[in-house]
């Protein structure tokens, strides 16, 4: 920026204040990022650049929504709409028609989201655009899913899977996959779900995404525990914690602990065997505190919230089975008192 002052390069200025405007927005902080997408909209705006205007109200627009304020961020991708259709920018006019349909969807009005979502489709389709036109039937079954409407949601996503299987975007074909498990697990219908989700998890596993493969270790053993098939749920929650572990990702391995140790308090609640219990709630207690301390050094608020209840739950469920050890009560977790505890 004090460069491009310096040498007085005017649309050098608007980029950079742009360019602060993503940080802060990025940064989560909405009104900053605001105040530098208004200056570089302006300065644009001052120098006659209208495809870059249209791109700042772009940005403001989704600023205003990443904010939730959903209506500035409508009337500012109004205004991105009406100087692109003057340009006669298609393209560009499909992607406003989508931004619309992810404002509306994540203000929870489906029915003028999809309304969008269709529009800029059918433009990508006259440009013969098919990646593009894939991305809509994700958006499409996206919006579908919350909307509640789930045969909807699986036929959209269908076609973006036999799309993107055309294409052979095999990162694309395992986003698919996993979307389908996501719209089957909303639906309640888990053992689908987790078919899907272990297909998306292999074939991110093939093509070396890390992180990918680490979010379906989260998504297969929910499945599990909806299910009720704790065992299994133990099984992939603890090959999650020791992948994020091996990432250095320490808030998600701190989850992972007291997921696993939640999903084996409630397979020792639903054993009758008591020393199987019994075990099963010590292992359930050592993955909670390791739960607590790394919360506590990363200072995870809400993940410690989460900690101190389950661990509650594992004293409870201890003394239930008359097995409530001397190493429990030194483990009396202080304040307790006002939290609503959901067994």
């Amino acid at each position: 920026m004090a460069i491009c002052q310096q040498l007085d390069d005017q649309t050098g200025i608007a980029f950079a204040h742009y360019q602060l405007g993503h940080i802060y927005q990025a940064w989560g902080k909405y009104e900053q990022a605001i105040a530098y997408h208004q200056q570089s909209h302006d300065l644009y705006k001052q120098l006659s650049l209208q495809e870059n205007v249209a791109n700042q109200w772009y940005w403001l627009a989704d600023c205003y929504s990443d904010w939730g304020k959903y209506e500035q961020a409508l009337e500012c991708q109004q205004h991105c709409l009406l100087i692109r259709q003057s340009l006669n920018d298609t393209s560009l006019i499909a992607v406003t028609y989508r931004q619309l349909g992810q404002i509306y969807q994540t203000w929870g009005k489906y029915e003028q989201a999809i309304t969008y979502f269709q529009q800029s489709r059918d433009l990508y389709k006259q440009l013969g655009k098919e990646k593009d036109i894939a991305d809509l039937w994700y958006w499409l079954a996206d919006c579908y899913r919350d909307w509640g409407k789930y045969h909807q949601a699986v036929e959209y996503e269908q076609k973006d899977l036999a799309l993107r299987q055309q294409l052979d975007d095999q990162t694309r074909i395992a986003l698919a996959h996993y979307q389908l498990g996501r719209i089957y697990q909303t639906w309640g219908k888990y053992e689908q779900a987790i078919i899907y989700h272990q297909q998306s998890h292999d074939l991110y596993k093939q093509l070396g995404l890390k992180q990918d493969v680490a979010n379906l270790l989260y998504w297969i053993p929910s499945c599990y525990r909806n299910l009720k098939n704790y065992t299994k749920a133990i099984e992939y929650y603890q090959q999650s914690r020791n992948f994020h572990q091996h990432l250095g990702h320490d808030e998600s391995e701190a989850t992972r602990c007291m997921q696993l140790g939640n999903s084996q308090r409630l397979l020792a609640k639903n054993s009758s065997d008591r020393a199987v219990a019994f075990e099963l709630l010590s292992q359930a207690e050592q993955n909670i505190l390791q739960a607590i301390q790394i919360s506590t050094t990363g200072d995870y608020k809400e993940n410690l919230a989460y900690d101190y209840i389950v661990f509650s739950l594992i004293g409870q469920n201890a003394y239930a089975y008359r097995l409530l050890t001397t190493r429990y009560r030194k483990n009396k977790l202080p304040n307790l008192k006002n939290i609503i505890i959901l067994a």
